[in-house]
């Protein structure tokens, strides 16, 4: 079965972020691109199959299961950690990158012409079809002659389809919905991921103007380093027989050189095991053709699974935890053919010289060539037994304790880590034997497990592996003895200051650090020389967090170097010393060039003495002009700490600071620069000063879409009631993110005035300006937006419906009452989900009845939401009803029924919600718990604990309802990771609309 898009982890986190009120924005935005390359992706992507049919599937099926290869591929805490223009970077690259397969057949005659493709005759393999070609156009055979011909072209295809796709993205983006994202950015950044698929990682990790590991795209972060070479990976784990489907290889046939081979490999795969945990690819092949292809295959996944965990280390955000790749592969009948051998060639020279991080891509380069080696004794064929899973050492202790004495040492190396994440005693003798492994990895990952188990028995054996001979084991440990915090460490860690290897010295300055002992000041002063800027750096932070006074004359020293990271981490050092001697230098760095350094060296002002005369004015520029927000936010708190520690009454700076920054903001909405325009507008909405509006008004002509949208939300912002007309004009705009943000803020300011325009932009040809009309709508004081409402009640856009059956709920008025309530039955489970949710708005005890019939509906998210509304209404009569809903087969309509029954306040539902503290899923605990306490009975909070968002959740569809946003801005905020007391922004899709 093919999977869908509304299932993939990505796509979800994007859907979820839509309301979260920091980047909800760009999310809807991207949603909306995203059903823009849907709905025109599929037929041009179709006739890949069409023009080369030996290909074997790549079809939009095979970009959604990239997607969701990728998503599988992420812990909880990377996904969560990945922007809305990340997700999107994802979804549309896994969805344009095969664009350039696509050829009509018109273009073949000028590919034929080219020099590239006459310099294929210089293959050797491909020489026989250009012969048969000609051939059989001499002898009249037209078929055999296109045949050759087709096979030639899409050759030529195979080797530049990855630029292809990049050059279409940027050319095309009307065509593609990429212009809806209004930034060119984006588009780039598209391509490059695109592009990157058909490059040498040697290219990804050297070109960082192409792939930079830190971009800012409409405000979001993006790493694109790391979404090309995940791209990569997830193209590569589309293994299995949904890509070769015989009856599409039957009217493919005859296929030519390697493609049998290549659509036999796909059918002897099984569906790869991806999770954060393990990747592993089990296949039977029926030929040593199919076996060495796929084998080649796989250790190209292997590299760039490699690749992918060397780039996320070097990243604050990103953390890849599956380990080397594992591969099976065997003939289907023992004994058929000889396998063939690895041919794995890892071309480490790639990282030569870089950063301190390339050691460590180094070391897994090592240990993946080793363990891929079929001839040695590392082989996953090798290995007996089943392999650990992080998962499976949790529940049993022993079994993992036994695989440590395997004989395999990947297999030592797996339980080593999966035992230092489970924190169990138990393993700490057995972790200290393998600190004397024969393989480095292996003591490397024991001595990284007895940090996280933190028992006192470890230091011994710790601090003898701060002397092996390799420099990694000899990191592991100083990183190890920082987390066992014992003053016993410290001596052995201050001679590691003095070790030839750079990444050593850095941990064990840092773990000197922790132990905050003054007597390693000295050694640690003499590391801030270090030739290695980061073991300098480690050193400035340890002075910092000992505080000792006599490292601030050294660290003042340190503030010319060139490398930001020690200056900005000497300027944090300083200020978590706090003496008035480094005063003066401090200043100077408020200009700093580097945005960091000017950050801390705000943040160090805050806490070092010195005149405030001199410090509030640098403090207050750097507050309103820093081109950085970071920046300018660090001089805000500094400037709060001072002025509370002299006693200025914070009203009266406010508001002179107000003042200032509306000063530089007005001239600025006439800058030649639309990006300052588009920043001023954004600040004085943020200053929401009504004196502003007619300078934002006159800015709405702006030629720029972005700047007017900016200008736009800004008046939203302010309220004013003189930019209605403005908005309304705003509502024709040729920008659909204009014309979004005008019927915003029109239903921000609630006049009366809007309601005609908005009713109409309720079919605007932009969906999501027609929900955004429908929920400003809902604000309007007008009787005729009550009839438009509920007209489109009855659009087939259910996104539409939804959002109208929301603002009918606004206004409560007992005629929509009917209307909402038949939407109960309606065919489609978001609408029934949100009419329930509508009901208890209008407090008529005829909505009982059907809701209670609505606790049986065949889809748990109505269910659950039947179950909140009923709690809602606080009627006693329901309490049988929630009472058999506790016993919900799924844990959402649980966790619902647990809470209304707290609100419904009968003492009956005490016995059953205790008896929910044992459920197995630990949300429904927590929400019982809090309904117990709602109905007097003490549960103390540290009895139930609800987990993050993804935390302890399987893969089934069921637990899958965890991702979809529930009823309220209590459980919108669960999701989204907003705060309780967050201001709804409008209603939830509880299933979205197809």
């Amino acid at each position: 079965m093919a999977i869908k898009l509304e299932g993939t982890a990505l796509y979800k986190r994007l859907l979820e972020l839509q309301e979260d009120a920091t980047w909800g924005p760009n999310a809807k935005l991207y949603v909306g691109a995203v059903q823009a390359h849907l709905d025109k992706l599929p037929a041009l992507l179709e006739r890949i199959s069409n023009t080369f049919p030996h290909y074997t599937s790549h079809a939009v099926d095979h970009s959604v299961t990239i997607i969701d290869r990728m998503g599988r591929c992420l812990p909880s805490d990377t996904l969560a950690a990945l922007t809305s223009t990340e997700i999107y970077i994802l979804i549309a690259g896994a969805l344009l990158h095969d664009l350039g397969m696509v050829v009509p057949e018109r273009e073949y005659t000028e590919i034929e012409t080219q020099d590239s493709f006459q310099a294929l005759r210089a293959d050797t393999r491909l020489q026989r079809f250009f012969e048969a070609a000609a051939e059989a156009v001499e002898t009249g055979d037209v078929w055999v002659a296109a045949f050759n011909r087709r096979y030639l072209i899409a050759e030529w295809v195979r080797r530049r389809h990855a630029e292809r796709a990049a050059e279409l993205v940027l050319q095309l983006p009307e065509e593609l919905g990429v212009a809806r994202c209004d930034d060119p950015y984006i588009a780039e950044a598209i391509a490059n991921v695109c592009r990157a698929h058909g490059f040498t990682n040697r290219v990804l990790l050297t070109n960082a103007n192409e792939f930079p590991r830190s971009l800012l795209v409409r405000d979001d972060e993006v790493d694109v380093a790391f979404c090309a070479v995940l791209l990569r990976l997830g193209d590569l784990l589309d293994l299995g027989h949904e890509r070769a489907c015989p009856l599409v290889r039957n009217i493919a046939e005859p296929l030519p050189g390697e493609s049998p081979a290549h659509w036999g490999l796909h059918r002897a795969v099984r569906p790869p095991t991806v999770n954060p945990q393990q990747i592993k690819i089990v296949a039977r092949c029926e030929t040593r053709q199919e076996h060495a292809l796929l084998q080649a295959w796989c250790e190209w996944l292997r590299q760039e699974a490699l690749y992918l965990s060397a780039i996320a280390s070097q990243s604050p955000r990103m953390s890849i935890t599956f380990g080397v790749p594992e591969i099976d592969i065997q003939p289907k009948v023992p004994g058929s053919y000889q396998a063939p051998q690895s041919e794995l060639e890892l071309e480490k020279t790639h990282f030569d010289g870089h950063t301190p991080q390339d050691a460590l891509v180094q070391r897994i380069f090592e240990v993946s060539t080793h363990a891929a080696d079929p001839g040695s004794s590392n082989s996953a064929s090798a290995q007996a037994g089943p392999a650990v899973e992080q998962g499976q050492v949790a529940n049993d202790i022993d079994a993992a304790l036994l695989t440590l004495r395997s004989t395999a040492p990947f297999k030592r190396y797996q339980s080593s880590r999966a035992l230092g994440q489970t924190g169990d005693r138990r393993a700490v003798v057995p972790l200290i034997s393998r600190l004397s492994d024969g393989e480095w990895f292996v003591r490397s990952a024991a001595a990284e497990a007895l940090g996280q188990i933190g028992d006192a028995r470890a230091l011994d054996g710790l601090v003898c592996a701060l002397r092996d001979g390799d420099a990694s084991v000899r990191a592991a440990a100083a990183r190890a003895l920082r987390q066992l915090g014992h003053p016993g460490a410290v001596g052995p860690l201050v001679h590691r200051l003095n070790d030839h290897a750079a990444n050593v010295r850095s941990a064990a300055a840092a773990a000197l650090g922790d132990l905050g002992d003054a007597r390693v000041v000295q050694p640690l002063i003499d590391r801030l020389g270090d030739n290695s800027g980061r073991v300098a750096a480690a050193a400035a932070w340890a002075l910092g967090s000992i505080s000792d006074p006599r490292a601030v004359r050294p660290l003042m020293a340190r503030l010319n170097e060139e490398h930001p990271g020690l200056r900005g981490t000497a300027v944090w050092a300083l200020g978590k010393i706090g003496d008035a001697e480094a005063f003066e230098v401090l200043m100077k760095r408020l200009k700093d060039e580097h945005a960091g350094v000017r950050g801390f060296a705000a943040w160090a002002l805050g806490r070092t003495p010195g005149p405030p005369s001199r410090l509030l004015p640098e403090l207050h520029q750097l507050a309103t002009t820093d081109p950085e927000e970071d920046v300018r936010q660090e001089a805000r708190g500094a400037i709060s700490t001072i002025e509370d520690a002299w006693g200025v009454p914070r009203l009266s700076r406010d508001q002179a600071l107000a003042r200032q920054r509306i000063g530089r903001a007005i001239p600025l909405l006439r800058s030649e620069h639309p990006h300052e325009r588009q920043e001023a507008a954004a600040t004085l909405g943020e200053l929401r000063d009504v004196g502003t509006a007619d300078a934002l008004i006159d800015a709405l002509r702006d030629e720029v879409a972005r700047v007017r949208e900016a200008v736009v939300d800004a008046l939203g912002h302010i309220r004013n009631a003189r930019a209605v007309p403005a908005l309304i004009e705003a509502l024709d705009d040729e920008s659909s993110r204009v014309r979004r943000r005008a019927a915003e803020a029109l239903g921000a300011i609630g006049d009366s005035r809007a309601a005609d325009a908005l009713i109409r932009h309720l079919g605007d040809g932009d969906q999501l300006v027609k929900v955004s009309a429908a929920l400003a709508l809902g604000s309007i004081p007008e009787p005729s937006s009550v009839d438009a409402l509920l007209s489109a009640m009855d659009d087939e856009d259910a996104f539409l419906n939804v959002y109208a059956m929301w603002s009918l709920g606004q206004k409560a008025e007992p005629r929509c009452f009917q209307a909402i309530l038949s939407r109960l039955s309606h065919s489609h489970a978001a609408i029934r989900a949100a009419a329930a949710i509508e009901l208890p708005k209008f407090r008529d005890s005829r909505a009982v009845q059907p809701l209670i019939a609505a606790l049986s509906d065949n889809h748990p998210c109505v269910r659950a939401d039947a179950a909140y509304a009923l709690g809602e209404m606080a009627e006693r009569a329901t309490m049988a009803h929630l009472l058999r809903a506790l016993e919900d087969p799924e844990p959402i309509v649980r966790v619902q029924a647990a809470i209304a029954l707290g609100k419904v306040g009968n003492a009956a539902a005490v016995e059953p919600l205790l008896r929910l503290l044992d459920d197995e899923h630990p949300r429904v605990c927590a929400r019982a718990a809090e309904s117990l306490r709602l109905l007097g009975l003490p549960v103390s909070p540290a009895d139930t604990s609800s987990p993050p968002v993804g935390e302890g959740e399987g893969q089934e569809a069921a637990a899958d309802l965890w991702e979809i946003v529930l009823p309220r801005s209590e459980h919108r905020s669960d999701v989204a990771k907003a705060p309780r007391d967050a201001e709804p922004l409008g209603p939830p899709f509880i299933i979205p609309p197809s």
